[in-house]
Protein backbone atom coordinates (compact mmCIF):
# COMPACT_ATOMS: atom_id res chain seq x y z
CA UNK A 1 0.00 0.00 0.00
CA UNK A 2 1.46 3.46 -0.66
CA UNK A 3 0.56 6.79 0.69
CA UNK A 4 0.37 10.02 -1.40
CA UNK A 5 3.03 13.04 0.58
CA UNK A 6 3.55 16.37 -0.95
CA UNK A 7 7.49 17.12 -1.55
CA UNK A 8 7.73 19.53 1.04
CA UNK A 9 6.19 17.15 3.44
CA UNK A 10 8.53 14.66 2.52
CA UNK A 11 11.86 16.69 2.46
CA UNK A 12 11.49 17.75 6.31
CA UNK A 13 10.98 14.66 7.05
CA UNK A 14 13.95 13.07 5.58
CA UNK A 15 15.98 15.73 7.33
CA UNK A 16 14.59 14.98 10.52
CA UNK A 17 15.12 11.58 10.02
CA UNK A 18 19.11 12.07 8.51
CA UNK A 19 19.88 14.12 11.48
CA UNK A 20 18.02 11.34 13.38
CA UNK A 21 20.20 8.68 12.07
CA UNK A 22 23.07 11.13 13.62
CA UNK A 23 24.10 13.40 10.59
CA UNK A 24 25.01 17.08 11.02
CA UNK A 25 22.15 19.16 9.78
CA UNK A 26 24.34 20.31 6.66
CA UNK A 27 24.10 16.85 5.46
CA UNK A 28 20.27 16.49 5.97
CA UNK A 29 19.54 19.39 4.31
CA UNK A 30 21.52 17.73 1.81
CA UNK A 31 19.37 14.39 1.85
CA UNK A 32 16.38 16.13 2.12
CA UNK A 33 16.36 17.59 -1.27
CA UNK A 34 17.90 14.85 -2.90
CA UNK A 35 15.72 12.69 -1.69
CA UNK A 36 13.00 14.96 -2.61
CA UNK A 37 14.21 15.20 -5.97
CA UNK A 38 14.37 11.72 -6.95
CA UNK A 39 10.58 11.47 -5.85
CA UNK A 40 9.27 14.02 -7.40
CA UNK A 41 10.25 11.89 -10.83
CA UNK A 42 8.65 8.73 -9.47
CA UNK A 43 12.06 7.34 -8.45
CA UNK A 44 12.12 5.55 -5.10
CA UNK A 45 14.34 8.39 -3.31
CA UNK A 46 13.37 6.89 0.17
CA UNK A 47 14.46 3.40 -0.41
CA UNK A 48 18.07 4.70 -1.81
CA UNK A 49 18.23 7.29 1.22
CA UNK A 50 17.90 4.81 3.71
CA UNK A 51 20.47 2.44 2.25
CA UNK A 52 22.66 5.75 1.80
CA UNK A 53 22.62 6.71 5.57
CA UNK A 54 23.75 2.93 6.44
CA UNK A 55 26.39 2.78 4.44
CA UNK A 56 27.23 6.87 4.98
CA UNK A 57 27.99 5.55 8.58
CA UNK A 58 29.81 3.37 8.03
CA UNK A 59 33.42 3.88 9.33
CA UNK A 60 34.99 3.31 5.76
CA UNK A 61 32.54 5.85 4.53
CA UNK A 62 35.25 8.19 3.44
CA UNK A 63 35.17 9.88 -0.01
CA UNK A 64 38.78 10.01 -1.47
CA UNK A 65 38.68 13.10 -3.64
CA UNK A 66 41.54 13.68 -6.39
CA UNK A 67 41.70 15.62 -9.85
CA UNK A 68 40.63 12.47 -12.00
CA UNK A 69 39.23 9.89 -9.88
CA UNK A 70 37.02 9.93 -6.53
CA UNK A 71 36.23 6.36 -3.90
CA UNK A 72 33.64 6.02 -2.17
CA UNK A 73 30.21 4.16 -1.43
CA UNK A 74 28.14 6.46 -0.27
CA UNK A 75 26.58 8.55 -3.19
CA UNK A 76 25.41 11.11 -0.39
CA UNK A 77 29.00 12.21 0.43
CA UNK A 78 29.80 11.64 -3.21
CA UNK A 79 27.11 14.10 -4.29
CA UNK A 80 27.86 16.76 -1.60
CA UNK A 81 31.72 16.86 -2.91
CA UNK A 82 30.33 17.64 -6.39
CA UNK A 83 28.41 20.12 -5.30
CA UNK A 84 31.00 21.75 -2.80
CA UNK A 85 33.10 21.82 -6.14
CA UNK A 86 31.34 23.17 -8.62
CA UNK A 87 33.41 25.49 -11.08
CA UNK A 88 36.57 23.00 -10.22
CA UNK A 89 36.82 19.91 -12.98
CA UNK A 90 34.95 16.90 -12.69
CA UNK A 91 36.23 13.73 -11.87
CA UNK A 92 36.84 11.40 -15.03
CA UNK A 93 35.83 8.65 -12.82
CA UNK A 94 33.57 7.49 -9.55
CA UNK A 95 34.48 4.59 -8.44
CA UNK A 96 32.75 2.01 -5.64
CA UNK A 97 29.92 3.47 -5.50
CA UNK A 98 26.67 1.44 -4.18
CA UNK A 99 23.28 3.40 -4.76
CA UNK A 100 24.99 5.70 -7.90
CA UNK A 101 21.10 6.85 -9.03
CA UNK A 102 21.25 8.51 -5.64
CA UNK A 103 24.08 10.32 -7.30
CA UNK A 104 21.65 12.24 -10.13
CA UNK A 105 20.11 14.85 -7.99
CA UNK A 106 23.66 16.57 -7.22
CA UNK A 107 24.15 16.13 -10.75
CA UNK A 108 21.43 17.97 -11.54
CA UNK A 109 21.99 20.93 -9.24
CA UNK A 110 25.52 21.33 -10.88
CA UNK A 111 24.15 21.41 -14.12
CA UNK A 112 22.16 23.73 -13.40
CA UNK A 113 24.77 26.18 -12.11
CA UNK A 114 27.48 25.33 -14.62
CA UNK A 115 24.64 25.23 -17.57
CA UNK A 116 25.82 21.46 -19.36
CA UNK A 117 24.26 18.38 -19.43
CA UNK A 118 25.90 15.72 -17.13
CA UNK A 119 26.24 12.20 -17.52
CA UNK A 120 27.28 9.29 -15.33
CA UNK A 121 27.54 6.17 -17.36
CA UNK A 122 29.18 2.61 -16.77
CA UNK A 123 28.41 -0.55 -19.26
CA UNK A 124 25.46 -1.23 -18.08
CA UNK A 125 23.74 1.81 -18.09
CA UNK A 126 23.63 5.99 -17.43
CA UNK A 127 21.68 8.36 -16.08
CA UNK A 128 21.81 11.98 -17.76
CA UNK A 129 20.37 15.47 -16.57
CA UNK A 130 20.08 18.55 -18.08
CA UNK A 131 20.36 22.19 -17.23
CA UNK A 132 16.89 22.64 -17.88
CA UNK A 133 16.09 19.76 -14.88
CA UNK A 134 15.04 17.09 -17.58
CA UNK A 135 15.67 13.58 -16.80
CA UNK A 136 16.21 10.28 -18.55
CA UNK A 137 17.62 7.07 -17.48
CA UNK A 138 18.87 3.84 -19.86
CA UNK A 139 19.91 0.47 -19.04
CA UNK A 140 21.23 -0.16 -15.30
CA UNK A 141 23.87 1.46 -13.04
CA UNK A 142 25.66 -1.51 -11.85
CA UNK A 143 26.80 -1.07 -8.34
CA UNK A 144 30.66 -0.91 -7.05
CA UNK A 145 31.18 -0.54 -10.91
CA UNK A 146 33.48 2.35 -12.37
CA UNK A 147 31.38 5.38 -13.32
CA UNK A 148 32.18 7.92 -16.15
CA UNK A 149 30.93 11.33 -15.79
CA UNK A 150 30.68 13.58 -18.81
CA UNK A 151 29.41 17.22 -19.50
CA UNK A 152 28.04 17.94 -22.85
CA UNK A 153 26.75 21.08 -23.93
CA UNK A 154 23.67 20.15 -25.26
CA UNK A 155 20.98 21.47 -23.21
CA UNK A 156 17.77 19.02 -24.07
CA UNK A 157 20.43 15.84 -24.53
CA UNK A 158 18.31 12.58 -23.76
CA UNK A 159 19.31 8.91 -23.38
CA UNK A 160 16.97 6.31 -22.97
CA UNK A 161 13.76 6.98 -21.14
CA UNK A 162 13.02 10.13 -20.13
CA UNK A 163 11.12 10.44 -16.47
CA UNK A 164 8.84 13.62 -16.05
CA UNK A 165 8.20 15.81 -13.45
CA UNK A 166 5.45 15.24 -10.95
CA UNK A 167 3.99 17.24 -8.12
CA UNK A 168 3.57 14.55 -5.41
CA UNK A 169 5.46 11.93 -3.90
CA UNK A 170 4.10 7.95 -3.27
CA UNK A 171 5.93 6.26 -0.48
CA UNK A 172 4.99 2.54 1.17
CA UNK A 173 4.14 2.32 4.50
CA UNK A 174 7.22 0.61 5.43
CA UNK A 175 9.60 3.25 4.37
CA UNK A 176 7.42 6.16 6.11
CA UNK A 177 7.91 3.60 9.37
CA UNK A 178 11.72 4.01 9.32
CA UNK A 179 11.49 7.42 8.30
CA UNK A 180 9.30 7.97 11.49
CA UNK A 181 11.33 5.80 13.48
CA UNK A 182 15.00 7.87 12.96
CA UNK A 183 12.93 11.46 13.36
CA UNK A 184 11.46 10.40 16.79
CA UNK A 185 15.34 10.47 17.68
CA UNK A 186 15.25 13.81 16.94
CA UNK A 187 12.98 14.82 19.90
CA UNK A 188 15.57 13.44 22.24
CA UNK A 189 17.99 16.44 23.11
CA UNK A 190 21.37 16.52 22.28
CA UNK A 191 24.23 16.84 24.66
CA UNK A 192 27.17 18.38 23.66
CA UNK A 193 29.27 14.95 22.97
CA UNK A 194 26.49 13.58 20.78
CA UNK A 195 26.68 17.02 18.45
CA UNK A 196 30.29 16.47 18.41
CA UNK A 197 30.18 13.20 16.91
CA UNK A 198 27.73 13.61 13.86
CA UNK A 199 28.11 10.68 11.87
CA UNK A 200 29.38 11.93 8.82
CA UNK A 201 31.63 14.75 9.99
CA UNK A 202 35.17 14.90 8.53
CA UNK A 203 34.56 12.45 6.15
CA UNK A 204 35.90 13.87 2.93
CA UNK A 205 39.59 13.35 2.59
CA UNK A 206 41.19 15.57 0.06
CA UNK A 207 44.04 14.64 -1.94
Amino acid sequence: MQLEWSLNELNLMVRRATRGAGFAWGIAEEAGKATRWLCSFGLDGVGLLIDELDEASKKNALVNVNQHTWVGKSALLIGIALIDRVGFSLPHRIEGLKNPLFLAPFMAQRAQEEQQSLTLECTQGSVTVTPSGRLSIHGHLSVYNRLHLNASNQDHLIIGEEHYYQYRAFLNIQAIECLNELAQRTYVPDSHSNSASDAGAGLLDND
